[in-house]
């Protein structure tokens, strides 16, 4: 990796993700140098175990990706002369900007699941208008003059972005109407269980009506914040527990007062309908996972079950007619007959399990 100066708009835009970074990864903002460096420290030795002792190479990523986060924090907020995660994060920030100049899938070798280079691929996208087409052929040059880039191709690497910006757009002209139409089509039970589901997980928060956006909005960040504080002393279970209630103070507060550009109603939607996919009709097995995942999965589960027919064959086939309108599934008849069977093994256990009792 060179180690000329950055170019100013190279130098912006590493700047942009590595505030991105620590704004989505790093709550705490009161935390001190040294108490930042002892919850990485922390959070690597748990990694090493999960990767050493419990075979948990994903958990063990997503902890070593958390300690990186925390490092850069301290190092950022309270710099020396000796840091060192600044310079390598900016390394890996450059390496994947080429990576999405040049149309590269995100990958880490090191990481199993490709934890770090897929979240600064986003870090990137959200904090860097990689659409201005006159900016991104400034990081060509600058990359270029980082070694990252071969000069020779800075004009043809200029020329390929924006004939795949021009595809892009057509694409996502497409998309649009590929979405309108398909927001046409009526999904009566998709659309029952979810609004019935988001009211269930915001009636388990009892927050109070009184409350204002503003006042919602601080006790979603509250909440947020104990999270990250529980993840950071191992309490990954407690820690993502209370990750997910602070989404869900966030929808009560978009949902009583609605703003243009909030999202969450729509994200909390688009979740529940993925998980009445994944675990309701195609019931998925779950192997390795972290606790961030598997938390709201189960707290998203527990409220569509608590509202839907799930045992009734005819509501599941209407579901799953539903979906398959949509374009989500393929083969319909072919999910209805495992359903089916799935139904009458549940019905066969829940009656031999009667018949025990009684004896």
């Amino acid at each position: 990796m060179s180690t000329k100066p950055l170019g100013p708009e190279l130098k912006d835009a590493i700047t942009q993700t590595i505030v991105y970074l620590l704004r989505e990864n790093v709550k705490e903002q009161e935390l001190s140098r040294l108490a930042l460096n002892e919850i990485a420290d922390k959070k690597d030795r748990q990694a090493s175990y999960e990767r050493g002792m419990a075979d948990n190479y994903s958990t063990a990523s997503h902890l070593n990706w958390e300690a990186d986060m925390y490092r850069l924090a301290a190092e950022t907020r309270f710099p020396r002369a000796d840091d060192a995660t600044v310079n390598h994060y900016s390394q890996i920030i450059q390496g994947s900007m080429v990576e999405l100049i040049q149309g590269l899938i995100a990958e880490d070798d090191y990481d199993h699941g490709g934890v770090t280079h897929t979240r600064i691929h986003t870090a990137i996208e959200k904090s860097v208008d990689m659409d201005d087409v006159s900016l991104v052929n400034k990081l060509i040059e600058q990359l270029a003059e980082q070694d990252l880039i071969e000069k020779s191709e800075v004009n043809f690497w200029k020329d390929e972005y924006k004939l795949g910006l021009q595809l892009k757009y057509e694409g996502e002209a497409q998309y649009q109407a590929q979405s309108i139409q398909r927001s046409e089509i009526e999904t009566p039970k998709i659309d029952e269980i979810t609004k019935n589901a988001m009211v269930k997980l915001l009636l388990r928060e009892r927050i109070p009506l009184s409350l204002s956006r503003i006042e919602i909005m601080e006790m979603a960040k509250e909440l947020s914040n104990e999270g990250s504080i529980e993840s950071s002393w191992d309490n990954y279970s407690t820690g993502a527990r209370l990750q997910f209630r602070a989404s869900v103070y966030q929808l009560a507060a978009e949902a009583r007062y609605p703003r243009e550009g909030d999202r969450m109603v729509e994200i909390m939607r688009s979740q529940l309908e993925q998980t009445i996919l994944d675990e309701i009709i195609y019931d998925t097995s779950h192997g390795d996972e972290a606790e961030s995942v598997r938390v709201p999965r189960e707290m998203l589960t527990s409220a569509i079950c608590s509202v839907s027919s799930l045992k009734d064959i005819d509501f599941m086939n209407e579901l799953v007619d539903e979906f398959a309108a949509r374009g989500d599934i393929i083969n319909p008849s072919a999910i209805k007959e495992e359903i089916k069977n799935r139904l009458e093994i549940d019905f066969q256990n829940e009656d031999n399990s009667d018949i025990q009792m009684k004896m």
